[in-house]
């Protein structure tokens, strides 16, 4: 049986469901973007996919944590879905454009995975 989805309070007052799993997906892929991946030496499209399976791993165990066996649900408009799928679809539209930009902008190859990146105009 589901039930209607409830607010529960956050450190600012009451937080969707919905609005924690966007936040938890959006720091973790800020975290990745931001921190993690400029590190990776040599960075190449492979330990990309790597780290990014670690942390889709990190936000889906945080939902998890969080959602699992609450019944909660979690639907896009008419679409009705359980926590994990909104979970890795969120993470997935979040990730896409962040991820293309990212290895546009460091020469990441999609061609050669194993390549090391190299700046544009190279």
């Amino acid at each position: 049986m589901r039930y209607p989805v409830a607010p529960h309070p956050g450190p600012e007052g009451n937080v969707t469901p919905h609005l924690t799993i966007l936040a938890i997906n959006a720091v973790l892929i800020g975290a990745a973007y931001g921190l993690i991946y400029p590190r990776l030496s040599p960075l190449t499209a492979r330990r990309m996919m790597k780290a990014d399976a670690v942390v889709t791993a990190l936000a889906f165990g945080a939902a998890a944590l969080l959602f699992a066996g609450r019944g909660l649900d979690f639907g896009i408009g008419p679409v009705p879905m359980s926590w994990w799928v909104f979970s890795l679809l969120s993470m997935l539209v979040i990730e896409a454009p962040v991820f293309w930009a990212f290895c546009r902008v460091n020469g990441v190859s999609l061609a050669d995975i194993d390549a090391p990146a190299r700046p544009p105009g190279r």
